[in-house]
């Protein structure tokens, strides 16, 4: 029994073959290929139907192959969208958090330089005379 990635000759020539194909660029990332991290996916996926004919082969990273599993093209690109909007949403939404977060500190900061809380402006009033509160006489 031969190992699965086979490195014979004639595996390596249908390899060279389908880099050319795809200029050494993974069909699934848009990354360029090394010779060291290249696998065959098959586009329509054994489990699915697809055979292992070379015309349903391309090459891929071993990473991409390994994350796109038994999905077909389609059903890949859609759940690597899903993903990247979750992304792009939940960072979105914690830059946003942050930058509210840093603007109300800023702005507690200034009304604490500017007025502390429960405190009132202090009045000019002479001494041995009594502070009234405007409020208490009704004024």
């Amino acid at each position: 029994m031969k190992p699965r990635n086979s490195t014979t000759p004639e595996n390596k020539q249908k390899l060279y073959k389908l880099l050319n194909i795809t200029n050494g660029i993974c069909y699934l990332c848009g990354q360029p290929l090394s010779v060291d991290d290249v696998t065959l996916d098959h586009i329509i996926p054994k489990s699915l139907g697809g055979g292992s004919e070379h015309a349903n082969k391309l090459p891929t990273h071993t990473i991409c192959n390994g994350m796109k599993s038994d999905m077909t093209y389609e059903q890949f690109i859609l759940q690597c969208s899903l993903i990247v909007t979750n992304a792009i949403r939940t960072s979105v939404y914690s830059e946003v958090h942050k930058a509210l977060n840093n603007y109300n500190r800023q702005r507690d900061d200034k009304t604490k330089n500017q007025n502390p809380r429960n405190s009132y402006p202090k009045r000019n009033v002479p001494r041995g005379v009594k502070e009234t509160n405007p409020r208490e006489n009704g004024e």
